[in-house]
């Protein structure tokens, strides 16, 4: 899914981009004018738009007049493709439109002054050799992709007065290894800091919200910090808590423990929360926890095991998907427990499931495709089996069902994609459920 928003994503730029001269051409009611190696336009307030450069220097000043008339903008694309390598933007201009220094490959160093208030979107898009900028102190908005592909930048400093770190900001910025975001920054958004180098952040007091995925392709990540001043965010020891630390929002990717405790305080894991850790292999779960969000422990390739304790009530889907190292799972009796689809779902090592309850919020597939899971042990007291449970499982060769269990819903187990699952075998009771949908699949039937 998130390559297929990239990839969406680089199409959508290329053809905004390639499309604006067209767009340019259609434009009837503005008239543009040369002055040296500048394309303008005269705004309804008087003051000029740059719309195009068209000199060849490498080193550009980008003048604060053109014909004596104020420059105020930079506009869309204005410098796109150019081969400059250093950019100063005179004093007096507040504007950088989207697009204005894209794909300018050569750029090395941009300087922005205190006037320039907005920078627009993927304003320095795939400005890959770009090493120094200089934000204006001004500066009040920076739009989404700003600085995505900027591969060499290795550092950038955020003036206070920014309020939003929108979507893909800084994804792709494979230098940039910390990032220390100001008190006024409010929200940061999807993806902003994607497939970067970035391996320590520090929000500052201002921070009230977070996307929920936002670092879950920052493989580098080692250690979140937020100001002790800020009323809805806290951290300790580099893990990212809401300020009662009752919601764990984030576990870095790259935390290097081994093992890890929840506190005691912590009633919820949230959305992505530990998605794609690369070390962990054991979690403590506590006896307050009652929640865990969909894609919480995705992809975390060293987890090797899982107790669900009787306290919890919520467990989200593809909670636990693609856990490859997860071989042993135990769920617990607990009638409150609700699992959502395939929230164990391709965790492709998984062999034994011990399950001492199933209640009736369990939704289907929560075993999706673990395509070496061998053994499973419903404990007596389970009394149904959701649909597709345990679904394209072909090393599930039999299954014992308990006396206790009197609805199987359709597909449970005993299948894959390619069809029933040769000489499947039910062991159970009969007269009951287990021999039923035997029967009416056409399973081996062994009576207890």
């Amino acid at each position: 899914m998130k390559k297929l928003i990239s990839i969406t994503l680089i199409l959508a730029l290329f053809i905004s981009i390639f499309t604006l001269s067209a767009e340019a051409k259609k434009s009837q009611t503005v008239k543009t004018y040369t002055s040296g190696d500048y394309k303008y336009q005269i705004q309804k307030n008087g003051k000029l738009k740059i719309t195009e450069y068209i000199g060849n220097s490498d080193d550009v000043t980008v003048p604060a007049e053109l014909d004596e008339k104020k420059v105020e903008t930079i506009g869309k694309a204005a410098f796109v493709g150019r081969f400059i390598k250093t950019l100063k933007v005179s004093s007096g201009i507040s504007i950088i439109e989207s697009d204005a220094f894209s794909y300018c490959d050569n750029l090395k160093s941009a300087e922005l002054p205190s006037s320039v208030k907005t920078l627009g979107s993927y304003a320095f898009y795939n400005c890959v050799q770009l090493t120094s900028v200089k934000l204006s102190s001004g500066l009040k908005e920076i739009g989404a992709g700003a600085f995505y592909y900027c591969t060499k930048l290795p550092k950038l400093t955020i003036p206070n007065g920014v309020k939003f770190i929108k979507a893909y900001t800084f994804a792709y910025c494979k230098s940039l290894k910390a990032l220390k975001l100001p008190d006024s920054v409010k929200n940061c958004y999807l993806e902003c800091f994607d497939y970067s180098a970035l391996r320590s952040i520090s929000f500052g007091s201002g921070l009230k919200g977070l996307s929920s995925y936002i670092f879950t392709e920052c493989p580098k990540l080692e250690k979140i910090s937020v100001s002790k001043t800020n009323k809805y965010f806290s951290s300790k020891n580099g893990v990212l808590y809401d300020k009662k630390k009752t919601v764990l929002r984030a576990y870095p990717m790259n935390r290097s423990k081994r093992r890890f405790t929840f506190p005691s305080s912590v009633k919820e894991v949230y959305y992505f929360a530990f998605y794609g850790n690369n070390n962990l292999n054991s979690v403590k779960f506590n006896k307050k926890l009652e929640k865990i969000r969909s894609s919480a422990f995705s992809a975390c390739k060293k987890l090797t095991s899982v107790t669900l304790n009787k306290h919890l009530k919520f467990v989200g889907a593809v909670a636990f998907d693609s856990c490859k190292s997860l071989k042993k799972l135990h769920i617990k009796k607990n009638k409150n427990l609700k699992i959502c689809c395939e929230a164990f779902g391709y965790c492709k090592n998984l062999n034994k499931v011990t399950i001492d309850y199933i209640g009736k919020k369990w939704e289907g597939a929560i075993f999706y495709y673990c395509k070496n899971l061998k053994t499973v042990i419903l404990k007596d007291g389970v009394k149904r089996i959701p649909y597709e449970m345990f679904d394209n499982c072909p090393k599930l060769k039999k299954i014992k069902i308990p006396s206790s269990v009197k609805e199987i819903d359709d597909d449970a187990f005993g299948f894959t994609d390619k069809g029933s699952v040769k000489n499947f075998t039910i062991i159970g009771y009969r007269g009951t459920a287990a021999e039923k949908y035997a029967r009416e699949n056409k399973f081996i039937f062994k009576a207890v």
